[in-house]
């Protein structure tokens, strides 16, 4: 490797294989599903900064751009001045000074805004208790346009829940107590401490103190999914990369004036690939002169769909067996990635391989830099020692987070379930009527991985998703005999 160019978070290479301990699994706990959370409950802006700045920042710059979010922020940011100002308010009230002429409470601008925006938050001739039910009714008719900030994989009703006060809508007269308000407020103050920045929320539980439960996304949503009586099991997707990792591999594309990406798609996952190349900066990826799949007729068609989501040009060479008991994936790779070296000038090469067989085109091109992607439980202990005796960077795929992979999962499923129905369409025949078989097998081809209980949660959200969501029209056909209608199958959304 050039020196200088890789600032390791593994032990020396001067150091012998016999010494140097293993590599450890280096990874951050995530903060985009808190970030969002925190943002729509309204903690304030200086805080926001101090806890997610760092690592969401363009998330939040984002979000302040989006009106739903900034709907719902505005509006639990009154309800919780109302709430932890109670009596202030209250009192201002009975005295006629309505909340946008208490602007040491009220931010005058934000009710301007929602006003601009089609909510009037301001009431008149009102007390404290119809006010809040007034907000609570703005939040709830508000709330699910929120939806699509949060990632499918999250149980979207259960973070729903925290903005509403259920049963609390109706504005009551004055004098009249409406029960289910009492009892949340109180439910509120009594361990107002315990929420966040004193923020409210409607948590499924009394609020026990945990600590700031928006301080990462694994400890909120394991909180949150255990006060539902819900097992939280998509670890995978709350965790990344520490920022050394990805420090090397910027500094690795940024050394060389021609770096290619070369995937040998038999030993490598394209979901953890995935994952790898959109937790990467995209101003990086895109300094990628190209990505090359080498790929055989075993693997999951999966693999047709990394294209659509790279910026720079993606080659997929679908090498063919001559012996079907044989691949030629490496020996084609090999004369591959020689060919690029020599021929197109390309200096640096990222591997996404397991596989001890590259290992051989790594020495047989000294003068060529290399680093390697690769997966813990494929890659053995003896080549990555080998790898940092030789001073080859290496970092595993399986530690960037798996949170933003569900459009490609998505993407991947739809276009398989799709040739079950052209299937039909064309032959007008449905070869299996049982939908947990087909989703099986679709699984299966995609080779979705993780814990038995995020598969199985995957399976039926994916069931009720789109198997929910066929359609069938009448289409007239002709024939060279006579004219008929038939039925055609299409997915609803």
């Amino acid at each position: 490797m050039k020196t200088g160019t890789i600032t390791s978070s593994f032990e020396s290479s001067s150091k012998t294989a016999e010494t140097r301990p293993s590599p450890i699994n280096k990874r951050k706990l995530t903060k985009n599903i808190v970030a969002i959370v925190a943002y729509l409950v309204g903690i304030k802006t200086d805080r926001l900064e101090s806890l997610y700045g760092d690592d969401c920042q363009e998330l939040l710059e984002q979000l302040d751009t989006e009106k739903s979010a900034k709907t719902i922020r505005i509006l639990c940011q009154i309800r919780t001045t109302m709430l932890n100002k109670y009596w202030t308010v209250d009192r201002n009230l009975n005295n006629l000074n309505n909340i946008d002429n208490m602007p040491e409470l009220f931010d005058n601008n934000d009710i301007k805004w929602l006003r601009s925006n089609g909510i009037e938050a301001v009431k008149v001739n009102t007390h404290l208790d119809s006010y809040i039910a007034s907000i609570n009714k703005h939040i709830l008719d508000s709330i699910d346009q929120c939806r699509k900030q949060i990632p499918s994989w999250v149980r979207w009703d259960l973070i729903r829940e925290l903005f509403l006060m259920p049963n609390c809508y109706a504005s009551m007269p004055k004098g009249i107590k409406n029960d289910s308000l009492n009892k949340a407020k109180k439910r509120y103050w009594d361990h107002v401490t315990n929420y966040p920045f004193q923020t409210y929320m409607n948590w499924p539980v009394e609020m026990a103190d945990h600590g700031n439960v928006l301080l990462n996304d694994e400890k909120f949503l394991t909180l949150l999914y255990a006060a539902n009586k819900v097992d939280f099991v998509e670890s995978g997707h709350v965790r990344d990369a520490v920022n050394v990792t990805k420090t090397n591999i910027y500094q690795f594309i940024e050394s060389s004036d021609k770096t290619a990406l070369i995937v040998d798609c038999e030993n490598c996952d394209v979901f953890n690939l995935f994952s790898t190349l959109h937790n990467l900066s995209p101003q990086a990826i895109s300094k990628l002169a190209k990505v090359i799949l080498y790929d055989d007729s075993n693997t999951t068609p999966v693999w047709s769909l990394i294209g659509r989501f790279m910026r720079v040009p993606v080659e997929h060479l679908q090498i063919n067996r001559v012996a079907q008991h044989k691949s030629l994936v490496d020996i084609t790779m090999t004369a591959g990635v020689c060919r690029e070296f020599f021929q197109s000038g390309t200096q640096s090469f990222i591997l996404a391989s397991s596989d001890s067989d590259f290992w051989g085109l790594v020495k047989a091109l000294p003068e060529a830099e290399f680093l390697v992607l690769m997966e813990y439980s494929k890659c053995g202990s003896a080549l990555k020692d080998a790898m940092s005796t030789s001073g080859v960077y290496y970092c595993a795929m399986d530690d960037f987070c798996k949170g933003n992979i569900e459009e490609f999962k998505e993407m991947a499923f739809r276009a398989l379930l799709q040739e079950f129905i052209d299937n039909f369409n064309n032959s007008g025949i449905w070869a299996n009527f049982n939908a947990e078989e087909i989703v099986d097998s679709i699984f299966e081809s995609c080779r979705f991985t993780g814990s038995d209980k995020q598969v199985q949660s995957d399976k039926a959200r994916y069931l009720n998703k789109y198997f929910k969501a066929f359609r069938f029209e009448l289409v007239d056909e002709k024939t060279d005999t006579k004219k008929q209608k038939r039925l055609k199958m299409s997915l609803g959304i």
